[in-house]
């Protein structure tokens, strides 16, 4: 025969299990978006819809600025959105744009630094 302390601990860990079980099915399972590569050449970058400008404080070299189409979405890691999670005070959003000046954070997730 099981004595009081015993099924009391027994309930217990019985209710923790089926807590712990609950907020693990609770959490919605991680989107992961497929990152396409930048268009290399103005035409591609055109065809696209985006703007071949140059790049940087010199103006050498240039790029294709291509808009996103998640750009603001409330996002967890950049594996949810088509460019990069950009982390701010008001929470992390994908960022409106694929190009840009963005500084790993070590956490699945970047800082929009100053082009």
């Amino acid at each position: 025969m099981i004595d009081r302390s015993a099924r009391r601990r027994i309930s217990l860990f019985a209710a923790a299990g089926a807590l712990a079980i609950a907020g693990w099915a609770a959490q919605a399972p991680q989107e992961t978006v497929r990152k396409a590569p930048l268009p290399s050449t103005e035409p591609e970058c055109v065809a696209r819809g985006g703007e071949w400008i140059f790049a940087g404080p010199q103006n050498i070299v240039k790029y294709c600025a291509l808009s996103t189409n998640d750009g603001g979405k409330s996002c967890k890691t950049s594996s949810q959105c088509q460019s990069e999670c950009v982390e701010r005070e008001t929470g992390n959003v994908c960022a409106d744009t694929h190009s840009g000046c963005f500084a790993p954070t070590g956490r699945g997730t970047a800082t929009q630094c100053v082009n």
